[in-house]
């Protein structure tokens, strides 16, 4: 079983898809196995622009009647507000340190 999962090229994930305009509402979903039991759950964004990251934190924490029960689904809905190059990646706190 995969401990996490997040396919960028599936709108269940994210929405919308490839390139956007500046002002446009993104939402990120991602899926925690039970079993890692997550503390807090973040998407980190890194703007070619700007030398510090924006991080923010997912909600969630629920059963996904889309997946099978040993998920966690979390998500986070943000807007762009500059054209440029966006880099992206999960972390996964938990007791055991963060993925």
């Amino acid at each position: 079983m995969a401990e996490i999962i997040f396919d960028s090229r599936n709108q269940f994930f994210k929405t919308p898809q490839g390139a956007i305009k500046a002002g446009t509402e993104l939402t990120f979903r991602l899926l925690a196995a039970k079993e890692l039991h997550p503390i807090a759950v973040r998407l980190i964004i890194q703007y070619d622009r700007h030398d510090m990251p924006a991080v923010y934190e997912m909600n969630g924490g629920m059963e996904t009647p889309a997946q099978t029960d040993d998920y966690l689904e979390y998500f986070v809905t943000f807007r762009i507000h500059d054209t440029g190059l966006y880099w992206y990646h999960f972390e996964v706190l938990t007791d055991d340190g963060t993925l």
